[in-house]
């Protein structure tokens, strides 16, 4: 059985996801709605229908919803710059990879932040 580890906070900073993402503001839907369109834009077109191009921007905006603008911005930047290493580069990202690159970039950010003040 794995060993639960106390984390230490300093300055009262939130441990869990729930409470960092609850002192996290929240993008505005147009700010995620623009993010869409320049990842959708940077990659090649899928001749998609109307119907099925308003189901995949749901679906994008179902996992980004919940997340700061941060990594958000951070993870579209990833794809876009060809960081992330994955299958088939010329095709928009899923969903669920996406959702895995903002979740992987928020704990960076995280980490970074609560390292500079514990450096500080």
């Amino acid at each position: 059985m794995a060993e639960i580890v106390k984390l230490e906070t300093k300055a009262n900073l939130p441990t869990t996801r729930e409470g960092i993402l609850a002192a996290r503001k929240r993008p505005e839907p147009k700010q995620v709605l623009d993010m869409i369109k320049l990842l959708n834009a940077s990659y090649a077109s899928q001749e998609l229908d109307q119907e099925t191009m308003v189901l995949k921007v749901k679906s994008y905006v179902m996992v980004l919803k919940e997340w700061p603008i941060e990594p958000i911005e951070a993870a579209i930047n990833d794809f876009i710059l060809g960081r992330v290493e994955r299958d088939n580069r010329n095709f928009v990202p899923s969903a669920e990879a996406l959702a895995k690159q903002v979740q992987l970039r928020f704990w960076q950010i995280e980490h970074d932040k609560r390292k500079g003040q514990n450096d500080g």
